[in-house]
């Protein structure tokens, strides 16, 4: 049995494609958006860095790493 190849998309059909893809992307966009800022006053500073949606910026290399000294909050008590 010889399987058959489905029809190559017409020019139109893969703009069409391309504009639900967009539309898609733009509304979980907008919705991220949203989500992060409420979450942003939520949430202790190293778990906005697990998630992404602050950055850290270092130094330089030749800097040592941050440490937190004995017995201080870090936000992971949670």
């Amino acid at each position: 049995m010889a399987a058959t190849l489905p029809a190559t998309p017409s020019a139109k059909d893969i703009a069409q494609a391309n504009r639900r893809q967009q539309e898609a992307y733009e509304s979980v966009n907008a919705w991220f958006i949203d989500w992060a800022e409420v979450l942003r006053s939520e949430l202790p500073y190293r778990d906005l860095v697990r998630l992404g949606l602050v950055q850290v910026r270092r130094s330089g290399a030749g800097d040592e790493p941050e440490t937190t000294p004995e017995g201080a909050s870090t936000g992971d008590e949670l």
